[in-house]
């Protein structure tokens, strides 16, 4: 089943076209995401960064843009948390009020688990995989009306 869902993603065109086919490739190999990759995937497919740029320059712009992202060890894997609040700030999501007033990780869980951009809820401390983060992408993406995802 879990290939037969990469292999949709990978069909299915759209944001994954333009990425870099490599860096997807490699991705979707590992057991988990790493912090760079992933942030790469996210600001590029938002148009943070473009496309053409490495992950590490992706990684460089995401501490750039004070978003409370610390720096780190950037082939850690990340974390269910880091990556919603990743999502709600790279497509500049609204939120609920808590998440409008005290934002952060843990509010962010709430908001995209409450978008339903996976089929179950993660808790802020779970690690992601490469599949994982491709669905919640992709789903954000295709799903979502246009005045939700504000470029």
């Amino acid at each position: 089943m879990k290939k037969i869902g990469i292999l949709i993603l990978l069909l299915s065109g759209g944001m994954l076209s333009a990425q870099s086919n490599e860096v997807l490739d490699t991705f979707l190999t590992m057991d988990n995401s790493d912090f760079a990759t992933t942030v790469y995937l996210v600001l590029s497919a938002s148009g943070v960064v473009p496309e053409d740029v490495p992950p590490r320059v992706a990684y460089q712009a995401l501490l750039q843009k004070g978003w409370g992202f610390p720096q780190s060890n950037t082939d850690r894997p990340v974390l269910w948390g880091e990556y919603s609040l990743l999502l709600m700030k790279a497509f500049n999501l609204k939120g609920g009020i808590l998440y409008s007033v005290l934002g952060g990780q843990r509010y962010a869980v709430k908001e995209v688990n409450f978008l339903r951009l996976l089929p179950y809820d993660k808790g802020i401390y779970d690690p992601i995989t490469p599949y994982e983060a491709m669905l919640a992408l992709q789903t954000l993406m295709e799903d979502k009306a246009p005045e939700e995802i504000a470029n």
